[in-house]
């Protein structure tokens, strides 16, 4: 849990220095989680692996390619540029950004995600964000949406199918 909580922390050490940033945050890691922790800078991206945990962060007015492994019936915007991945054991987390009115974005994403088979479990406000539950099989997504810098932001958590025993 508490590489978790950390890791949702590491953007703020993608605007710093090689030198200073990435030393004080593969310490940090290393020393909450017990693990060794690995942080590269390449191709406009932060790579950060620390016990089973990969996270990827865009650099400044970069973008991340969707991950290989990103289910096709989830939803996602015509010009969504990713911005942020973690992928750990049991969930996959993403956030972008995508141009237009968040209203708008949110309404087309609960309706894709009925198109694809998927249940809404709940919908409303959480402050100045929309969000939305969808169960589909075994499998749940929570998806927020919020503006940000005239821009919609949008994070998605989905949940991993659990490994068969």
């Amino acid at each position: 849990m508490r590489l978790l909580l950390f890791l949702l922390c590491i953007p703020m050490f993608a605007a710093c220095g090689k030198q200073a940033g990435d030393t004080v945050a593969e310490a940090m890691i290393e020393q909450s989680t017990g693990a060794d922790a690995e942080i590269e800078r390449k191709d406009g991206r932060v790579d950060i692996q620390a016990k089973g945990a990969h996270m990827q962060i865009a650099e400044e007015g970069q973008a991340l390619e969707l991950p290989a492994d990103f289910p096709a019936d989830v939803y996602r915007p015509e010009g969504f540029r990713v911005r942020h991945v973690m992928d750990v054991p049991t969930m996959l987390m993403l956030t972008g950004e995508v141009q237009g009115n968040r209203a708008a974005v949110f309404a087309e994403a609960r309706a894709a995600m009925a198109q694809q088979g998927w249940t809404e479990v709940r919908a409303g406000k959480m402050g100045s964000a929309d969000s939305a539950m969808f169960r589909k099989e075994k499998r749940e997504m929570v998806m927020s949406l919020m503006d940000r810098d005239g821009l919609v932001q949008l994070s998605m958590q989905l949940q991993k199918p659990k490994p068969k025993s």
